[in-house]
């Protein structure tokens, strides 16, 4: 190609050297979310949360948000798995109870099925979690010590076998 037939450019001055504008089109762009960047936070989320749990306290509302981070981005690493659209995962928002069932509703329980106890605890933890109890200091539940507390090792069990379970089928769906 000579030289004519493409303009050099002054990206300076955002015009071509002959004095006229340059124009650019964007395209639009579709980025699929992956599964695998959501159990990546997933892991790390639970390997924080190990790290917070201390023995010397029954319940720390840090661990415990840390945990539930861990097995909400798991669930929703599921379901991009399984190929829910952004619009639904958004819907089910923060809600451990509702994106647990949502994932058994698509055979989660073929990979990994928690028990009734485990998911007794996920709606407890669900209580503080959907509503941001975990996340900002909330006076009334610390003086009453989080009376509806859940059990912080039934969820790291939970929190575990989904990381676990999870990694290589997200990893296959990447």
């Amino acid at each position: 190609m000579s030289s004519r037939s493409q303009p050099r450019t002054d990206e300076s001055q955002g015009t071509s050297l002959r004095g006229q504008p340059i124009v650019v089109s964007p395209v639009p762009v579709v980025a699929r979310i992956s599964p695998l960047g959501y159990h990546d936070f997933a892991s790390q989320f639970l390997r924080a949360a190990r790290a917070v749990v201390l023995s010397d306290r029954p319940f720390s509302p840090v661990a415990c948000f840390l945990v539930c981070q861990s097995i909400e981005l798991s669930l929703k690493a599921f379901l991009l798995i399984h190929h829910v659209p952004k619009p639904e995962l958004k819907s089910l928002g923060h809600d451990l109870v509702k994106l647990l069932s949502r994932a058994q509703s698509l055979d989660l329980g073929a990979l990994v099925s928690p028990t009734a106890e485990q998911q007794r605890e996920v709606q407890a933890a669900n209580r503080y979690y959907k509503g941001n109890v975990l996340r900002y200091f909330e006076v009334t539940e610390a003086v009453t010590g989080y009376e509806h507390k859940p059990r912080l090792e039934v969820l790291l069990s939970v929190a575990s076998a989904l990381v676990e379970t999870l990694g290589q089928p997200c990893l296959s769906a990447t």
